[in-house]
């Protein structure tokens, strides 16, 4: 880029989509010409609802990259929240299932995974997604920090605002030994989450007994 003078190079290009390009060039949404020079080689992926077999592959994948980032020992998934995935129709593909195992590992604090730990879009969220009312019940958070921050939130709502019973209820507990420190949060990362989130739990309490 920016360059006066032309310079061989070899590459491949790799391109994904969801959209069905013939449909597209037909109507007028995408170059013909661009379709052809990427199509070269074509492979068509199966939505994830019609591959079942591949969920236990993907959520030991996700399982093992969300513990190396949080620190903690991969857990394992109860069979019934393993039927559960593979019953799922996953509307939302891959990264769905990637945010909902992530949610789990946050939620069950690295241990075991059970089915309470799943969370599905029901069918009413999903017929009603449209609206605004709804469209906040999505609002899922799409990575750690902002899933750390959501789940202290609605536990300090649930016990009043009382911080050392909410990092009792999430596991997050001061090591007593050095050993220990492999399976909990770091404190200082709870402390540094946990008082924003207990200063906006409390603006939120003053506000409403206006």
């Amino acid at each position: 880029m920016g360059g006066t003078a032309e310079k061989r190079v070899d590459v491949r290009i790799l391109a994904a989509t969801n959209a069905d390009l013939q449909t597209k060039i037909s109507e007028g949404g995408f170059r013909e010409d661009l379709y052809f020079r990427l199509a070269a080689f074509t492979v068509s992926v199966p939505p994830l609802r019609e591959r079942p077999a591949d969920i236990p592959l993907l959520v030991n994948h996700f399982l093992k990259m969300f513990a190396t980032e949080m620190a903690i020992e991969t857990p394992v998934l109860t069979d019934e929240a393993i039927s559960a995935l593979i019953d799922y129709t996953f509307p939302g593909n891959i990264r769905e299932l990637k945010n909902i195992i992530e949610r789990a590992l946050i939620e069950s604090g690295g241990s075991e995974i059970q089915s309470k730990h799943l969370h599905f879009l029901t069918a009413r969220i999903l017929a009603n997604s449209a609206t605004v009312e709804d469209k906040s019940s999505l609002e899922i958070p799409l990575n750690l920090q902002q899933a750390e921050v959501f789940l202290i939130k609605r536990v300090l709502m649930q016990v009043n605002g009382n911080i050392s019973e909410t990092a009792r209820l999430l596991g997050i507990i001061k090591p007593s030994t050095e050993s220990s420190h492999k399976r909990e949060w770091s404190l200082n990362r709870w402390r540094k989450t946990a008082s924003p989130a207990r200063r906006e739990y409390s603006n939120s309490q003053s506000s409403s007994q206006r």
